[in-house]
């Protein structure tokens, strides 16, 4: 989340202090450390103001291999419950897998539901999209297995 707060909180009083969040989304490679410096040299000579930056929580992009055994597993099971070729897709979404993959365990997400939904509101996913998704989850255990 991105938000700018000011302070104090008075109605009678001018603020004199801006606190900004900024959510800088890592790419695959990125290094969390580095993201932070750039913003840290970005900010550093804008004067009359003085600024500090401190990092907060991060979360790695994550990425795998096309062929990667899961990716493989996946797009073999979706192939054959689906009886035609699976397209290979990225989401733009955020999610843990990128700390698993930084950890050398392949990770993908992958399941029923319209990302488009996905945590708002207005997200669901229909009784016939979690029969499909257990019938895959079982053709992929099995895909797996062989």
């Amino acid at each position: 989340m991105t938000q700018i707060k000011s302070g104090p909180e008075i109605s009678h009083t001018v603020p004199d202090n801006c606190r900004i969040t900024l959510d800088r989304r890592l790419l695959p490679g990125d290094d969390p450390e580095i993201a932070l410096e750039a913003i840290r040299e970005a900010l550093t000579d804008l004067p009359p103001w003085s600024v500090e930056v401190t990092g907060g929580a991060s979360m790695f992009a994550s990425e795998v291999r096309v062929d990667c055994n899961l990716a493989s597993a996946v797009r073999g099971a979706s192939c054959a419950l689906k009886e035609q070729g699976s397209e290979v897709f990225y989401s733009p979404a955020a999610l843990d897998a990128g700390y698993l993959n930084q950890r050398g365990i392949e990770t993908i997400m992958f399941g029923p539901g319209d990302l488009r939904f996905a945590h708002t509101d207005q997200e669901l996913v229909s009784v016939r999209e979690v029969h499909d998704g257990a019938r895959f989850y079982s053709g992929l255990a099995l895909e797996m297995l062989e």
